[in-house]
Order: C-alpha cells, then sequence, then structure tokens
C-alpha cells in the first residue's frame, strides 16, 4: 500500500476538484473474467450509495454443507467461488442455511408459500415452478447476457425474462466401464449397440456381476442415464422439442414413446435383480470395486470413481468412458439439463443497497470462475470454458471426448413442469417393476402433461 504524502493546499484543492467531477460518472469496483457470462459491476449512479461501502447482509439456503462438499466437486466449487466473492467485498455478511439436498427444496418451498424466501434463492425446476408466476424472483435480465453453455439460461426463464441463472450444466448418457472385464470378454472397446451388449451379457453371467449395474433407488438415475438416449433414439430431436414446447404435435401416448418404454424394458437382463431398490452411490461403489461390467449415468460420477483410489489404486486408468449404444446402430446423443440455479428475491427491490451486493453475487456466480474450477476436476461447469486436460485421468478426458464429438440434446423433459417430470419418473419405476404396461405407464404421464397445458 502507498502511504499518503503531504500536500500542498493546492494540490488538495486540485484533488477536491477532481472528486467533485468524478462524482457525476460511474464507478466499477470487481472484474470479469474472459468468456464471462455476466457483467460483473459496482457501478453507482450520481446521488446513489456505493454499495460495497455500506454493511451489507444477505441470507441463502443451499445444498452444499461442508459435508457434501468434501466428496462433491460441485460443491466444493461452489463454496470456493463463494468465499472468493466475501474475501473480495469484505462489507457482505452472508447468513447461510446450508442443509441436504432434497430438504433444501422443501423448505424453500413451503418459504415460497407464505413469500418468505431468503434474499438470495436457490433453485430447481420445482422451487422455479412454484415461484415464478408470482413475481416472487427479481428480473435479472439486465444484469446477464447470453454466454451460457448451450441454451441452459431457458432453465430459469419465463415470459420472456430471466430470473436465475444456472449454477450447474448436467450431462448424462456416458457409460463408465471396466476395460479390463471387457477386454477379457473379447471387446476393444465398449460395443456400440445393444445388441452387441446382450450377447456379452452371458459373460458376466458366469462371473455373477451384473453387465450393467443398475439403480433406480431414486428414479431419477433411471430416466436421466440411458433412457434418455432411448427417446431421442426411436422418437427423436425434433419430438422431443415438440414435446418440451407443448405445441400440441407430440405427447407422451405417441407410439414412439411407448416403443421407447417397450425398448428400455429388453435390457433388463443386463441389471442387478435389485436394481429397483439400488442406490447410486452403491452402484458407483461396485463398479470401482470391479463388481461391474459397466454402469451408466452422468458426468458426476466421474468424480466419484477418483474418489475410490484411495482404495482401490489405479481404478481410473481402468475405467474409461464410452458413448450409450444404440439400438438402431445410429451416432447417440449426450442430454442434458440444468438442475440447479440461484435466483433473487424480488422484495430486494425495496433495498437498493442489498439488490446492488445480491446483483454483484449473482454476477460473481455467474462468470467463468466456476466453470474453470469444474473443469480442473473433470467436470462441467455451467459456462464453456477450454480446458487443459493434461492433469486428468483418462477417464475424464474420454468424457470430454465423448461429449465433444457428438450431439447434445436437451432432457426430454427438460422445460417441463416438476410435475410432469414427477410422474415420469414413478410412472417408469412401475414399468421397470412390472406392475402396469408401456400403455399404462404412457397414459399415466400424459395425464400430468395435460394438467399443464396452458
Amino acid at each position: 500500500m502507498i502511504k499518503p504524502r503531504k500536500m500542498t493546499v493546492l494540490v488538495i484543492m486540485l484533488c477536491l476538484l477532481l472528486v467533485a467531477a468524478a462524482c457525476s460518472t460511474s464507478k466499477k469496483t470487481g472484474s470479469q473474467g474472459s468468456n464471462s457470462s455476466v457483467q460483473e459491476t459496482g457501478e453507482t449512479t450520481s446521488g446513489t450509495k456505493d454499495w460495497t461501502k455500506e454493511n451489507v447482509t444477505l441470507t441463502v439456503i443451499h445444498e452444499h454443507t461442508a459435508e457434501v462438499a468434501q466428496t462433491v466437486a460441485s460443491s466444493r466449487m461452489y463454496l470456493r467461488v463463494q468465499n472468493e466473492f466475501l474475501d473480495a467485498y469484505p462489507n457482505v455478511n452472508m447468513e447461510v442455511t446450508a442443509l441436504g439436498s432434497s430438504e433444501v427444496f422443501e423448505r424453500l418451498t413451503v418459504l415460497a408459500a407464505s413469500n418468505e424466501l431468503p434474499d438470495i434463492v436457490y433453485l430447481n425446476k420445482v422451487v422455479f415452478d412454484a415461484v415464478k408466476k408470482d413475481n416472487m424472483l427479481l428480473d435479472i435480465s439486465d444484469y446477464v447476457d447470453r454466454n451460457f453453455f448451450r441454451d441452459n439460461l431457458n432453465t430459469f426463464s419465463y415470459n420472456g425474462s430471466v430470473y436465475g441463472i444456472p449454477t450447474k450444466y448436467t450431462t448424462y448418457n456416458y457409460v463408465y466401464y471396466n476395460s479390463k472385464l471387457w477386454k477379457e470378454a473379447g471387446y476393444e472397446e465398449f460395443p456400440k449397440t445393444w445388441d452387441e451388449v446382450l450377447e456379452a451379457n452371458e459373460f458376466f453371467k458366469n462371473k455373477g456381476i451384473p453387465c450393467i449395474i443398475f439403480a433406480n433407488k431414486l428414479p431419477f438415475f433411471s430416466m436421466t442415464s440411458y433412457f434418455n438416449a432411448i427417446v431421442h433414439e426411436i422418437c427423436g430431436s425434433d419430438w422431443v422439442d415438440s414435446l418440451n414446447s407443448m405445441d400440441g404435435n407430440a405427447n407422451f401416448t405417441d407410439a414412439c414413446f411407448v416403443e421407447a418404454l417397450e425398448k428400455f424394458k429388453t435390457l433388463r437382463p443386463l441389471w442387478n435383480p435389485d436394481f429397483i431398490s439400488a442406490d447410486d452411490q452403491w452402484a458407483v461403489a461396485e463398479l470401482a470395486k470391479g463388481n461391474a461390467g459397466a454402469h451408466i449415468s452422468g458426468s458426476w460420477v466421474a468424480g466419484s470413481i477418483i474418489s475410490h483410489e484411495s482404495v482401490n489404486p489405479g481404478i481410473s486408468d481402468i475405467i474409461r468412458v464410452a458413448k450409450v449404444p444404440t439400438f438402431s446402430g445410429k451416432e447417440p446423443t449426450v442430454d442434458y439439463a440444468v438442475p440447479q440455479g440461484i435466483g433473487l428475491n424480488a422484495k430486494l427491490a425495496n433495498d437498493e443497497i442489498k439488490k446492488q451486493a445480491a446483483i454483484a453475487f449473482i454476477q460473481w456466480m455467474g462468470s467463468d470462475r466456476y466453470s474453470k474450477y469444474m473443469a480442473e476436476v473433470g467436470e462441467m461447469g455451467p459456462v464453456e470454458v477450454k480446458v487443459d486436460q493434461s492433469g486428468l485421468k483418462q477417464m475424464q478426458k474420454d468424457m470430454f471426448e465423448v461429449m465433444n464429438s457428438h450431439k447434445n440434446v436437451p432432457h426430454f423433459v427438460y422445460r417441463l413442469h416438476a410435475s410432469v417430470e414427477n410422474s415420469v419418473q414413478s410412472s417408469l419405476s412401475s414399468f421397470l417393476s412390472g406392475t402396469i404396461s408401456a400403455e399404462e405407464c404412457a397414459a399415466d404421464i400424459q395425464r400430468a402433461y395435460e394438467a399443464q397445458k396452458p
């Protein structure tokens, strides 16, 4: 720090004149990284207090507990960026309530019912659907640009306005496979068609392990693993776009969706018998132990497998990543969705200082910082950034190669109301367990879909 020097009266007067002149111009604080998705500013106008000089307390409820951050890279990086913001703006205090993933959204939904949301609103589809029509969130369209990865601002947009920024960008449909076991089965790489996988199943049955370990305890995983890819293959991406737009040209009762359900069920011989009650974390652990041929899931699994290096050294070199097979031999897709984000309480409009501080936080979280940190650990962030792969495991390099080598498409319920997604999850579980037919499954989902049509 440069220490002030003694000045003459003349210099002092000159400085005062310069300060007075500066008061009529805008002032910026903070910085903007390359490829930033938001423009970070701390601008003030004549007659407006500079929020960076005022003590501000912002409230937030999120899922990033210290326990979760130990094993989940996205939580660890979120907290890293949040703490960097607080370091950059020491005048800001953040009162954080950290809860479990399911509990946090239940709490926010309850608070939304009484319009008592925190200043910074942690969002998923359920919470956003609960608040978007009641003007509970601040319109932040003027404070974000459109440089987020793919079209993921759409998740938290309504009637042409943006009410939240994504904090996660999640991709699905990756085959994590044990390359050593598949070489023993006679395959140098993972098969490209489901017929080939079904043929290889005999090898894994003889070993007493599942060819593909499947976990449906949280039905979300069944839907967001390879069923998405099957829907896009059988129905086509145009059908999915039409379904999400609710234009009346696509419905869940269409023959193609029923066929996709039936195709999905033909893969049951590949799975562990207890797939309905199996937990995804258990499934990943079994794969890492060498007790399964493959597991099909999303981008988050790579970090989980790496965490098993302590008990199974070298497993990250054995587990490789491939594209999901297809029934037809067509090029498969990688599906994406934006499961979480953050918005601002509309009540902040009544407190300009808090509003500016909260906007600065949104802008900070929406820059490329978070995505760069995620890239460092081999996972995806909401902003597309260049990835230095030199320090990554081969498995992580495979994942980026799969994602970038073919068409990325949105989740087939990407823009639909949360109630439709819940119906898909529950009905799909009933169908896979054999309690309802494919036609009944499709009809159940269609009823939830119709209930949300304008």
